[in-house]
């Protein structure tokens, strides 16, 4: 016979939280058409490549997980240009659906420009959330949450994430620094945290 049991252990990885460079869509008013998909302008490309250098004196990291909107992919790629780890994009770390400029280009089109990127959780084709303006903060709460759930079950300890405000402000730091009144403290762009996550892990197992 089988007897489940859940066994609670303390999991732990230091984490680099990063919004990203400057993109174009951030230097429009609102009077402005905002463009599809934008990428970083120049001065978003000066930001990524000065932290390069900061973090690269930190001993780097194991793991990138990265949004799969351009902005995002640039600012990992200029910004951990030196790193030989694995970097993967996340539909979870994408941008809230309210505008164009959340909506992403095609995977083939993405892989192009940013050839070192495992696509593989990334659904091929059209963008499912293209045209789409009416996801709410709960939403994007319960995404942050789920890859939450994944990356607590990789093994790797010392991870990069790079996304969006509006992932950040209503998703991952209410949910990883939830003591902290720093986690409403808006980023910049490029702004990196660093902090040490702590999160219980369930163990399930069959005893025979």
């Amino acid at each position: 016979s089988y007897s489940f049991c859940t066994l609670l252990a303390m999991g732990r990885k230091e984490i680099w939280l990063i919004r990203h460079a400057e993109g174009e869509h951030n230097v429009k008013d609102r009077s402005q058409k905002v463009s599809f998909d934008p990428p970083l302008t120049k001065e978003g490309i000066r930001q990524a490549r000065e932290m390069h250098g900061v973090l690269k004196a930190d001993g780097g990291v194991d793991l990138i997980c990265v949004s799969p909107l351009r902005r995002t992919l640039q600012t990992a790629e200029l910004v951990f240009k030196d790193e030989t780890c694995e970097v993967v994009a996340i539909e979870d770390l994408r941008e809230r659906t309210m505008s164009s400029c959340n909506w992403r280009r095609s995977v083939d089109e993405q892989e192009q420009d940013f050839p070192n990127v495992d696509y593989s959780a990334i659904q091929r084709g059209t963008d499912p959330r293209l045209h789409r303006r009416d996801e709410t903060p709960h939403s994007v709460y319960l995404r942050s949450l789920r890859f939450l759930q994944w990356l607590s079950r990789q093994p790797e300890s010392r991870v990069a994430i790079v996304t969006h405000w509006q992932v950040l402000y209503h998703g991952l730091m209410p949910l990883m620094c939830p003591s902290s009144a720093d986690w409403q403290r808006r980023f910049k762009n490029c702004e990196v945290r660093c902090f040490v996550w702590e999160y219980e892990v369930d163990e399930n197992y069959r005893k025979r």
